[in-house]
């Protein structure tokens, strides 16, 4: 048994209704744990988009099966309508599910990275995902003071997720 947080975001209306959506179906196939208030944060990488409703959630699963969370997590997308556009990887989405930890896996593919590549470098992960975890959990003290070097990401706590 394991915990698996996940990172969701939306930056097209409307946002918050596309969280709830990923959440009520992960909820389907993981156990629910926790899930982080709602935050606004400005876009990175590509600028000219709108700002990003983003949240995080921990759920608990018995096994850690990477690749069958990231096949889930991408048909989710998908349900909800997230269509890539190979111009903008980074550009507007419906809904982006990302895997921020999965238990104690740590994995390094192509296609997918465990821990997630980036999250150090990402507020809107790093303070949601601080919310909700204990403080013994994992490198908490180190999300922390990842959180004070990125002080230049504007991170605003705009409301509780209610699921």
């Amino acid at each position: 048994m394991g915990y698996l947080y996940l990172s969701l975001g939306s930056n097209i209306e409307p946002g918050v209704f596309y969280l709830k959506e990923a959440f009520r179906c992960l909820s389907s196939v993981f156990k629910p744990v926790k899930v982080s208030s709602l935050y606004e944060t400005s876009p990175m990488d590509d600028l000219d988009q709108s700002n990003f409703i983003n949240a995080v959630c921990c759920f608990e699963i018995p096994s850690v099966d990477p690749f069958s969370i990231m096949k889930t997590t991408k048909e989710i997308e998908t349900k909800l309508g997230r269509v890539k556009d190979p111009l903008r990887p980074k550009g507007p989405r419906v809904i982006d599910i990302d895997i921020i930890l999965a238990g104690d896996v740590v994995i390094d593919t192509p296609e997918l990275t465990i821990p997630h590549k980036s999250m150090l470098e990402r507020n809107f992960v790093l303070v949601p995902l601080t919310e909700i975890m204990d403080e013994n959990e994992h490198d908490f003290v180190r999300y922390v003071e990842c959180i004070k070097k990125n002080r230049d990401q504007i991170v605003n706590k705009v409301g509780v997720f209610e699921v």
